[in-house]
């Protein structure tokens, strides 16, 4: 399996598919030779993890749920035959878990969530055995995490709530025994986060901003005892996102904006460092959209047009050059409809036609490419499932992009939320779209 580390580590996804599906088909010949050996039949669940695993980065998530069930299954064997052996048990809750994660990313939201709990049953009994084990207790919190994350993408935000405080007194309990361990730390600003989330997705903002508040001190105290991690860089500037978000919503547009522009300073410093790594490219846009749509909220609409412009620049790049990402022709036809939104109550109605007309393609772009991926069932589960996603374009739209004599909305006396729902317009992206603490 070490071979396949390496394929991996250099980037090389289809020399390690190869290699983890070779290793796969030894040990699964090995297996029927020597019926029931339970090493064997563990070594098969290994395999099997690391194809599923490699597919899944390729973006073949059906293919990799099927690797993930077989691996599942065998260590069902294996816990039924020793249900005392901690070591496959805990690795049972890991291939529940790892089926969980693609389910989730399927959009199969209801089959994800029985994954978890299935896997957070196996981790609560293993925990009770060892209540003094850091690792354990952990794992625990972790698994609750992303039980509260399905049940707020599902929109019940009690249950999630109820899910994400259980996760963070764990790690209150493990921080406090352990102050000067970072990795804790790190932990309970995560649970504060979450916490956040559900607070600002049910409107009482003044107990998220309290949350926020408290997960980026975690965070600024953590970056400046280690300066030069990026990954803490990374984390503090979406503490700043998250806490600006609040202050936007709660209608604290100078606040926000203040909290979003130190966000950008730690984000462009990141960017201009590694100016290939595209997750900092996308949160560098996604910075500047939210500064775009806040200086909209003053009404400042020119400094607001350059932000959504930088913003548009920089996700235009990165649809070029990966153009198999849906996410990112998401993020361009919201920048896309708010530059075009701003052009329009300027009076440049031409230019904010071309504008809306290019949003809708690639809103179509984004969704052809999220069909390949997921499959037309796996698709509609996860359009149903995410809030932030533009709507289709109506009948009247469809025709209007058409060639034609007829004159585009903006002559014709449309009204402002009558051309916003044509237009297909997507509301401001959720921090589960832009981020997601790993």
């Amino acid at each position: 399996m070490e071979k396949g580390k390496v394929f991996k580590a250099q980037g090389d996804l289809p020399e390690a598919l190869d290699y983890y599906k070779s290793a796969f088909d030894v040990v699964a010949k090995l297996t029927k030779a020597h019926g029931d050996n339970h090493r064997l039949l563990r070594d098969v669940a290994v395999a099997s993890d690391r194809v599923g695993d490699a597919l899944r980065e390729q973006g073949r998530l059906s293919e990799a749920l099927d690797y993930y069930r077989t691996g599942l299954e065998l260590r069902e064997q294996l816990v039924k035959a020793k249900p005392n052996n901690i070591d496959w048990s805990r690795g049972l809750a890991i291939s529940y878990d790892r089926a969980g994660e693609v389910l989730e990313a399927r959009g199969l939201l209801d089959r994800a969530l029985q994954a978890y709990r299935q896997s957070l049953d196996i981790m609560l009994r293993l925990a009770e055995d060892k209540p003094d084990d850091a690792k354990q207790q952990d794992g625990v919190a972790i698994v609750y995490d992303q039980v509260g994350d399905v049940l707020r993408d599902q929109g019940k935000f009690a249950l999630a709530q109820e899910a994400y405080e259980k996760s963070f007194g764990i790690r209150e309990r493990l921080a406090t025994a352990d102050p000067t361990n970072a990795s804790h730390q790190y932990s309970l600003s995560i649970s504060y986060e979450r916490l956040g989330d559900v607070l600002r997705a049910t409107w009482k903002l003044g107990e998220a901003l309290k949350v926020y508040g408290d997960s980026l001190a975690i965070r600024e105290k953590l970056c400046k005892s280690d300066p030069r991690n990026a990954a803490c860089q990374r984390d503090l500037a979406i503490s700043r996102m998250k806490l600006a978000e609040a202050l936007r919503f709660k209608g604290d547009y100078a606040g926000a904006l203040l909290q979003y522009r130190e966000a950008l300073k730690v984000i462009e410093r990141l960017a201009k460092d590694d100016q290939s790594n595209t997750t900092w490219q996308r949160d560098l846009a996604s910075v500047q959209r939210k500064i775009g749509l806040t200086l909209q909220k003053q009404d400042d609409l020119s400094q607001a047009l350059q932000a959504y412009r930088r913003s548009l620049e920089i996700m235009e790049t990165l649809t070029q050059a990966y153009p198999k990402n849906p996410t990112w022709y998401q993020d361009l036809t919201f920048s896309l409809d708010s530059i075009g939104d701003i052009l329009f109550v300027q009076g440049k109605h031409a230019e904010a036609w071309r504008c809306i007309k290019e949003a809708w393609r690639s809103e179509r772009s984004w969704r052809r490419t999220l069909r390949t991926i997921q499959g037309a069932s796996g698709m509609s589960r996860y359009l149903k499932s995410r809030s932030e996603t533009p709507s289709r374009p109506s009948a009247t739209a469809r025709a209007l992009l058409r060639p034609s004599k007829r004159p585009s909305p903006f002559e014709s006396g449309w009204s402002r939320p009558t051309r916003r729902a044509w237009s297909g317009s997507a509301t401001c992206i959720s921090p589960r779209t832009e981020y997601r603490a790993s």
